[in-house]
């Protein structure tokens, strides 16, 4: 109800002039429609966004019992996003966000319809925009469960790359989408240099990532003919499926338009692709929902463009990095940052083994033919990264040793468990 939205008044500045977030929203409302029979009937957090909170707003207009004509009341739906506690880095300010959102309405892409942006954070205390709320649902798993056994959803495949082709159609940068930085020579060896940064700025030494991103870097394809407009984060779980829709659902909406960015369209099919966003359909390559064949035909029909198999595969790689990466960020806000959601502890804890598995075996050198693993082979770059990772740990080590705090349990807990060549050699028997 209602009072939920007392939730979001924690939020609000020690200064600030509105201590009601309830009446502030209304009043926003009243003055955006031009009328004041507005009535906010409920306000209900959705599930999902963990970088992003999400609300739906049930407001009443019209309802007036006194009036001679006895006028009945009208109920509009809209959904109000606005920022969490904390964000990711890339993550954008709510301005840009909507005004990425209003292009890609403008351009015909199938969007929540983009209706009141809000940058005074005395209303609620954030900045905020609401658009229509869109019926269906984005949740995974109900997805999946409109799949056929083989074949997955040929149809939703078909609508996704059909999608992405019409995003990929905005090549003119507008006057309004100015703070979208260009993607210089080689958008693949910028995005590199980024997570590569981004990586060093993590509290946990991760290996596997190292190797993945030089990997990324001896395998850099050749820059895009015509670069455009991405949507950044193209997944199975960021669009609505209407699942009532006969005969395997409609797609209604492409959601989460906050990482957007310009360069490489075979980005967005990589990442769209990558084996971390298939749940429990790893046999389906093209988000879980269908083959991989099939998304590139629907895509290329629609724009026109060659698919670049060996580009999409440099792309794939570098997806389960940024997205480990991602995932340690998550964990961040939840053990340093002050944010309560398990789910960022969780995903913090969890997610980087697994896609760090899905990144090895991708890009995993030959095993030698005599019993040897492809840890035990002699390559410069390895040994390299191998090198600097025992650096970085024996300083957390000596850090750790300090506090009278190292232990398996602890070395676990910081990601070394993975790694029994990190460990000290009293612990290697029980890695």
């Amino acid at each position: 109800m209602v009072l939920a939205l007392e939730e979001a008044s924690q939020k609000v500045r020690a200064d600030s002039r509105r201590t009601d977030p309830a009446s502030g929203l209304r009043d926003f409302i009243a003055q955006n429609l031009g009328r004041d029979d507005v009535r906010l009937l409920s306000c209900t957090r959705l599930e999902g966004g963990a970088v992003q909170e999400n609300w739906r707003i049930v407001v009443s207009l019209g309802e007036n019992t006194g009036s001679k004509d006895n006028t009945a009341a009208q109920t509009e739906y809209y959904v109000l996003r606005t920022s969490a506690k904390t964000c990711l880095p890339d993550s954008r300010p709510k301005a840009e966000e909507f005004a990425l959102l209003r292009t890609a309405w403008n351009a015909g892409v199938l969007v929540p319809e983009p209706l009141w942006l809000c940058t005074t954070p005395e209303v609620i205390g954030a900045d905020f925009f609401l658009c229509r709320d869109v019926p269906g649902t984005a949740l995974g798993h109900q997805i999946m469960a409109l799949n056929q056994p083989e074949r997955g959803n040929p149809s939703l495949v078909e609508q996704l790359g059909q999608q992405l082709a019409k995003i990929h159609s905005i090549k003119a940068l507008p006057a309004d989408l100015s703070f979208l930085k260009p993607s210089g020579e080689s958008p693949a060896e910028n995005s590199v240099r980024h997570w590569r940064q981004e990586l060093a700025e993590l509290v946990e030494t991760r290996t596997a990532l190292e190797w993945g991103l030089q990997w990324c870097a001896d395998h850099l394809p050749a820059p895009p003919e015509e670069p455009c407009l991405l949507h950044g984060d193209f997944r199975t779980g960021n669009y609505i499926v209407d699942p009532e829709a006969a005969p395997s659902g409609r797609l209604q909406a492409i959601l989460d338009w906050e990482f957007v960015q310009w360069g490489d369209p075979m980005s967005d099919i990589g990442w769209f692709c990558a084996a971390c966003w298939r749940f429990d359909r790893p046999d389906l390559e093209a988000g879980g929902v269908g083959t991989r064949a099939a998304f590139y035909r629907a895509y290329e029909q629609a724009s026109g463009r060659q698919v670049n198999s060996e580009s999409v595969r440099f792309w794939e790689v570098l997806a389960h990095v940024r997205w480990a990466v991602i995932a340690c960020q998550q964990g961040q806000r939840f053990f340093e940052g002050g944010e309560s959601s398990l789910d960022l502890g969780l995903t913090g804890r969890l997610r980087p083994a697994q896609i760090e598995r899905h990144l090895l075996e991708m890009i995993a050198p030959e095993v030698p033919s005599k019993g040897e693993t492809p840890w035990q082979i002699s390559h410069p770059k390895l040994r390299r990264l191998n090198q600097r990772a025992r650096r970085r740990t024996r300083l957390k080590r000596w850090k750790l040793k300090r506090l009278r705090v190292f232990s398996p349990a602890r070395s676990r807990c910081f990601g070394m468990k993975s790694y029994p060549h990190l460990l000290p050699n009293s612990q290697k028997t029980g890695a």
